[in-house]
């Protein structure tokens, strides 16, 4: 057998292995694409809008929405994130083709929360940064 054959194989078995983590994980990233790909589409009709408060408000609040989602997405990510690191550090009997999905895993996940930060990053965050800040103006002047 050559060595080709010998890596496939050695590959092929690590996914089959790790079929859970790889489906969830694809799951994950897929639910991450559609996700963006909605994003940027808002993004376009958002950054037509003229005040920080018409962003929040365009379509029954669909921005702040996008925004809880944004953060629950992140937070899965950071989770899956912890989870491989941990299960690297604990297992000292992982194998080398384990360790490398998992950095793999990793790494994509990374990636995909900075993906999650720029496309919420404008004009979303930015709008509820601003109308935050003026609520909270608007509170302690009152008070």
């Amino acid at each position: 057998m050559n060595q080709d054959g010998t890596i496939t194989e050695r590959a092929v078995a690590v996914l089959k292995k790790n079929k859970i983590i790889v489906i969830l994980e694809l799951l994950y990233g897929g639910t991450i694409s559609v996700f963006l790909y909605s994003l940027s589409k808002l993004n376009k009709i958002l950054l037509t809008l003229e005040s920080h408060f018409e962003v929040l408000a365009y379509n029954n609040g669909q921005a702040l929405q996008f925004f809880v989602l944004a953060f629950a997405l992140a937070g899965i990510g950071v989770f899956i994130i912890y989870k491989c690191i941990q299960k690297i550090r604990t297992y000292y009997d992982i194998e080398d083709g384990d360790i490398i999905l998992l950095i793999l895993i990793i790494i994509m996940n990374i990636i995909l929360l900075i993906l999650i930060v720029i496309f919420i990053n404008n004009p979303i965050l930015r709008s509820i940064i601003v109308v935050g800040t003026l609520l909270s103006v608007y509170i302690a002047s009152t008070n």
